[in-house]
């Protein structure tokens, strides 16, 4: 999400100095006969990113709601931790008190357990 709104922050200043340093004076760079190219295709651009952006919305919240019917909450803490938080197993072992290896062992039978969610209610867009 961070990236994609980096990139997104990027299109919109690059546009912004596009037009202002487009003045009319003869030193021009020429951008100026395809600035509205320019912005059209970097406006497209920042649509796709947006797209990309809310695939990315959908994909989390299935995560989160899969993690989340787990009954163990062991299970649910480990894969929380591992894929929402974005913590690495000795992280996510220090934090519970427990072995990288206790960790590991925790995140396979979740992922034994986890019944995938495949699709996103339309209430939760």
């Amino acid at each position: 999400m961070d990236r994609l709104n980096s990139q997104i922050e990027t299109l919109r200043e690059s546009v912004a100095h596009a037009t202002t340093v487009v003045d009319g004076m003869p030193k021009s760079t020429g951008i100026k006969d395809n600035l509205p190219d320019y912005v059209t295709d970097h406006k497209e651009l920042a649509e796709e990113l947006k797209e990309e952006e809310r695939l990315m919305l959908d994909a989390f919240y299935l995560i989160k709601k899969s993690i989340e019917a787990l009954d163990c909450d062991n299970e649910k803490d480990v894969l929380s931790y591992r894929y929402i938080a974005g913590m690495e197993p000795p992280e996510i072992a220090e934090k519970m008190n427990y072995t990288v290896r206790g960790v590991w062992k925790i995140h396979k039978r979740a992922f034994e357990n986890v019944k995938i969610i495949k699709s996103v209610p339309s209430s939760s867009l």
